[in-house]
């Protein structure tokens, strides 16, 4: 048998699992109030807005890091077209 080894260079593939994935839990759970509260009649479309657009970063961030758009949709609650839009411009709808 030879001595020659495969390396592979984790350091270009980040892993997924090596995620934070709190942000993004902590914004999903802060929608998830704001949508109950404009349900309920509550004036929140200025903090809906700056949520949408925070879990858009994080969303980004998240498939820089590996994440897939089905770990991503199980994780957000978000379909993995609208997933894909914003992978692919940055927003989950046009604003």
């Amino acid at each position: 048998m030879s001595d020659w080894q495969i390396e592979f260079d984790d350091a270009r593939n980040p892993r997924a699992s090596d995620y934070d994935w709190a942000p993004i839990d902590s914004v999903v759970q802060r929608l998830s109030l704001l949508q109950r509260q404009a349900s309920e009649g509550a004036e929140v479309s200025e903090e809906l807005q700056d949520s949408v657009a925070e879990l858009e970063r994080h969303i980004g961030s998240a498939l820089e890091h590996g994440a897939s758009l089905a770990e991503l949709g199980e994780r957000t609650m978000v379909s993995q077209r609208d997933l894909a839009r914003v992978r692919d411009t940055g927003r989950l709808y046009e604003r």
